[in-house]
């Protein structure tokens, strides 16, 4: 049977500005399902222009959308033989710049902090001109002290301890009554919380997918969390002070686990003012 995936990624390794291929998500871990599509990061020294992309595209693609810039620059279709494919396109500088931000410098984020390095980590190397990647990936080998720190410092401020804080948020829309902010802000919510708790095992972050099973692995966690987390996805379906009192036992044994750890860490001023 022909391959055309195999075919696709051998045509764009033709094209001299392609540094790098690689096969990222769920078929580089060898975790996909039957939903599961292709990622492919296409790693340039020079931009590739769309007429050259499309020439090679419609040899494969049943149905292709070129150019959409909804996130990243991508070519997104289903090949003639009914497997999606997102082919992403990066400017090979968004490798060192994610590796300084990341080990060098120590950036977090509100959420997915540390999920683009993990990406680039744990992607399946399907081309690499000039063994760049393996490079890096000997290089930065570690997980850093000072980011774990950004990391879990930073977003505990969100999650609970000042007054933009999404516990807070997430209240007052119990309150309300509001479901739709509610839910948005959940979403928000568990964002950081995970953030928080990957730093903290020193795991690279790996996206939205599949966060729940993370949890049994985890060795550093607050107690009942999966538990909790579960619960609160429900919280419509709770009364008002049962859906409170998850949100806070929740914010609290995170708290709680991040002060066994910063000594130095303590809840604002703010945050016990909402506590009385």
């Amino acid at each position: 049977m022909r391959d055309y995936f195999k075919e696709l990624i051998e045509d764009l390794k033709s094209l001299e500005e392609v540094e790098l291929i690689m096969l990222g998500g769920s078929k580089a871990l060898n975790k996909e399902d039957a939903l599961s599509d292709y990622d492919v990061y296409v790693y340039y020294s020079n931009y590739i222009e769309v007429e050259a992309r499309r020439e090679i595209l419609k040899k494969y693609f049943k149905y292709v959308e070129v150019s959409n810039k909804f996130f990243e620059e991508e070519d997104d279709g289903i090949l003639i033989n009914g497997k999606e494919v997102e082919l992403i396109y990066r400017d090979l500088n968004f490798l060192e710049d994610n590796f300084i931000n990341t080990f060098e410098k120590f950036k977090s984020s509100f959420g997915y902090s540390t999920c683009m390095v993990h990406n680039i980590l744990t992607s399946k190397v399907l081309y690499d001109k000039n063994n760049i990647i393996k490079d890096y990936r000997e290089k930065y080998n570690f997980y850093p002290k000072e980011l774990k720190e950004s990391i879990v410092l930073n977003n505990i401020k969100l999650l609970d301890n000042q007054m933009p804080s999404l516990s807070y948020q997430i209240i007052k829309a119990i309150k309300r009554g509001d479901i739709i902010s509610i839910n948005h802000r959940i979403t928000e919510y568990l964002a950081i919380y995970f953030d928080i708790l990957f730093s903290l095992n020193e795991e690279f972050h790996p996206g939205e997918k599949r966060l729940l099973p993370w949890i049994e692995k985890f060795k550093i966690k607050p107690e009942n969390s999966k538990e909790l987390i579960t619960k609160l996805l429900n919280a419509q379906n709770l009364s008002k002070e049962e859906a409170i009192k998850t949100v806070k036992d929740l914010s609290n044994g995170m708290n709680d686990l991040v002060k066994s750890i910063y000594k130095d860490f303590e809840k604002s001023n703010y945050s016990k003012e909402k506590s009385e």
